[in-house]
């Protein structure tokens, strides 16, 4: 469980709010309703899928970056804070791979904390081809609380 300053503790499912039934076999971070929050799809064998949607409270503290359609698996998209942030840099990669719901989505997640986005300073985008894009939030069209990077994948 996040407290806010960029560390996590433990949490035992109970704890979560969260309970799956059955064989539960992924699970995915999404924005089904283009809110800017994250929510969960998570696939289950040989029953209904099931989806948490971000209900109440805010999603000032997160950052939701969503890329160009045709950006490739290995991409690596690297939120970097502000010198003085409390928290540390942050760095996801785009994955494809051959199990249930192994490829991810072109919206990525970051954690911002109480300071929310004004505490970001920019964020690398290095492709496979090693090609690199860097930007600051103010350079990146922004619809709700969504980011978004357009045109072509050098």
């Amino acid at each position: 469980m996040g407290d806010g300053s960029g560390n996590f503790a433990p949490v035992w499912p109970d704890q979560t709010g969260i309970s799956v039934s059955g064989d539960a076999t992924s699970l995915t971070t999404t924005d089904f309703n283009n809110d800017g929050a994250p929510d969960l799809f998570i696939g289950v064998n040989a029953a209904e899928q099931i989806t948490f949607d971000h209900a109440g409270g805010t999603a000032d503290n997160t950052l939701c970056l969503r890329l160009p359609s045709n950006t490739p698996p290995g991409t690596q998209v690297t939120l970097t804070m502000k010198d003085g942030s409390t928290l540390p840099d942050q760095t996801a990669e785009i994955h494809a791979g051959g199990g249930y719901l192994s490829q991810s989505a072109r919206l990525v997640f970051f954690g911002t904390g109480r300071n929310g986005t004004k505490a970001v300073k920019e964020i690398s985008i290095q492709f496979p081809n090693r090609k690199t894009l860097s930007k600051t939030l103010s350079q990146l069209d922004k619809s709700g609380r969504t980011f978004r990077i357009h045109g072509a994948v050098p």
